[in-house]
């Protein structure tokens, strides 16, 4: 097995630097057809996780994981001006997860995210974006384990914008397909209306209204659908201190049992930037998200976390953050005995090192913990992961 693991290793690191040894030596890293602009990159990462399913406490599942990656980043424009009528951008990725212990998790990921804009003149334009996801991670705090899934998100909007107000309407698809039958799948359509106007040059009112109804797949009983209003400012404190913060309602009502509602939801973000150097940022949230634990159709989401950044040096820079995530489940279950409403509080923290010796090289040291604790034990765990990596973006 030994072998197996090294075998894994020196054939990432092999091709790793043959794509390094190919291109490294050229003038013009950029590919470029026309106003067509192509910019692969690759990167190598070994990481160790304690605990890759999110076990219970007791029964954790350790692996060493190497991960190599492929993308590129692409743009097209209709012309080299800034002020181009047409913009297009896309950032592909596909990651090739090499597990030394469970082979059967052996696995590549996809990842697509991309966005096009025409501008139809008189501050009119026209947006479309799309988000792509293959993988096994958990899509919710709710769910564990390695369940493979496809995600994918289409947009699609009209807008005035002249940048003192501004109007958008448009529609969403969201897609949730999942291999495993123990998870439905299901499709999600949002209509929305937003906008925004600046009665003053530091400070910017926004509003928007939302419709969604979900559809899922052979369980018609747990579609939904809700309306959201909300209302929140956007203040320039000072040159360096940017806080901006939103309230409203939303009236949801699933159709497993008939029965209505409105709750409030909430975000907000403190920004400050003393300099080119360093970034702070506190946010919150409280949402409510879909599940699919026992009698309940949905959990409250409530988070409040912060992000530290700083340039230490020209070619080193860390990033450390955390937060806390509360999941408040509305309905009252019974396991094993124990009666009472189920509630989750997790607890996560990041640390990481880059480390950008030339002009295309980016090397990284991460280390991230979570752990949730659960009113039911048997949903608690801690998870420990340590990351190094290595990547070329040319």
């Amino acid at each position: 097995m030994a072998n197996i693991k090294y075998t894994l290793l020196i054939i990432s690191t092999a091709a790793f630097l043959t794509v390094f040894i190919s291109t490294a030596s050229a003038k013009n890293t950029e590919i470029r057809i026309g106003s067509l602009k192509v910019s692969p990159w690759t990167a190598i990462e070994q990481s160790y996780d304690d605990n890759i399913f999110l076990a219970a406490y007791g029964a954790h599942n350790n692996d060493n994981i190497t991960t190599t990656t492929i993308g590129a980043n692409v743009k097209l424009r209709s012309s080299d001006a800034e002020d181009s009528k047409f913009k297009f951008k896309a950032a592909y990725n596909a990651d090739i997860l090499e597990y030394w212990e469970h082979i059967h998790q052996r696995r590549v990921d996809h990842t697509l995210i991309s966005s096009a804009r025409l501008d139809l003149g008189h501050n009119f334009f026209m947006k479309a974006e799309e988000t792509f996801y293959k993988t096994a991670y958990p899509q919710s705090t709710e769910l564990v384990g390695l369940e493979k899934s496809i995600y994918n998100n289409v947009k699609a909007y009209v807008g005035y914008d002249n940048k003192k107000t501004g109007l958008y309407g448009g529609f969403e698809e969201v897609r949730a397909q999942y291999f495993s039958t123990s998870v439905p799948n299901y499709n999600r359509y949002i209509f929305s209306v937003s906008g925004y106007c600046k009665p003053r040059d530091k400070t910017t009112l926004i509003s928007s209204y939302n419709y969604a109804y979900t559809l899922y797949d052979k369980v018609n009983f747990r579609n939904s659908t809700y309306y959201q209003w909300i209302f929140g400012v956007r203040e320039d404190i000072t040159r360096c201190l940017q806080a901006e913060i939103g309230a409203g309602i939303r009236y949801a009502d699933f159709y497993k049992n008939s029965r209505a509602f409105n709750t409030c939801i909430a975000s907000g973000r403190l920004m400050y930037r003393p300099d080119r150097k360093t970034y702070i940022e506190f946010y919150g949230l409280r949402t409510l998200i879909d599940s699919l634990y026992a009698g309940n159709n949905y959990f409250s989401y409530t988070t409040f976390g912060g992000w530290y950044k700083r340039q230490l040096t020209r070619k080193l820079a860390i990033r450390a953050g955390g937060n806390y995530i509360a999941d408040v489940y509305p309905e009252v279950t019974t396991e094993a005995w124990d009666v009472g409403k189920r509630i989750d509080r997790i607890y996560t923290a990041d640390v990481m090192l880059e480390y950008k010796p030339t002009a295309h090289w980016i090397l990284g040291l991460e280390y991230k913990y979570s752990r949730r604790g659960s009113r039911f034990g048997k949903y608690s765990y801690t998870d420990n992961i340590i990351m190094a990596s290595a990547k070329l973006a040319l």
